[in-house]
């Protein structure tokens, strides 16, 4: 998640130098703050006799970046917007489309990650209550799988919108003689 969460940061930053100084920020602070809303509860939850060994660092690691996506990037994408002009605003259709596909997506499969990391795993691996494979209820598992089939399938949908939406983009903006916008 860490290269992923690097690859968000450079698309934001990327949105900045677009000119979406604003919306680059929103995203960055919303995920920071959606990392932080899953991190406490999952805090909160936890059972400490069932923490995982390997967990403790591994929470470390993904705070920091959630929080270096949050406060880090949102300062930047400030701080850039200020003290430049933007410079990709001129830049090929293609690599704006790419931008802000990006800047989409990325954001949107890693609140999705952490959504697992911090509410699904947690609960499958019985660090907050009893574990699945403890009880045989149907209804025990039955809460997590909606959360996990609903925010996946929620994920689906914003990437495949992205990924029909950049060609569309790139096609309204194509030559007029329309083979380029049917490539597209």
């Amino acid at each position: 998640m860490t290269a992923f969460a690097v690859v968000i940061a450079l698309a934001l930053v990327a949105l900045v130098l677009r000119g979406f100084v604003a919306t680059a920020a929103i995203v960055a602070t919303a995920v920071g703050l959606i990392g932080l809303t899953l991190d406490a509860t999952y805090v909160a939850r936890r059972r400490k006799d069932r923490l995982l060994d390997h967990r403790h660092h591994l929470d470390q690691v993904v705070r920091a970046q959630y929080l270096g996506l949050g406060i880090v990037v949102a300062g930047a994408a400030i701080a850039i917007g200020r003290l430049t002009s933007s410079p990709l605003d001129h830049a090929a259709n293609p690599i704006q489309a790419l931008i802000v596909g990006v800047a989409i997506a990325g954001p949107t499969i890693y609140v999705s990650s952490l959504i697992d990391w911090y509410w699904v795993m947690p609960k499958v691996s019985g660090m907050t209550g009893t574990a699945p494979c403890e009880r045989a209820e149907r209804s025990t598992i039955r809460g997590v799988t909606k959360i996990w089939l609903f925010h996946r399938a929620a994920a689906t949908a914003v990437v495949t919108a992205v990924l029909a939406g950049v060609p569309g983009y790139l096609a309204s903006y194509a030559s007029a003689s329309g083979a380029e916008s049917a490539g597209w």
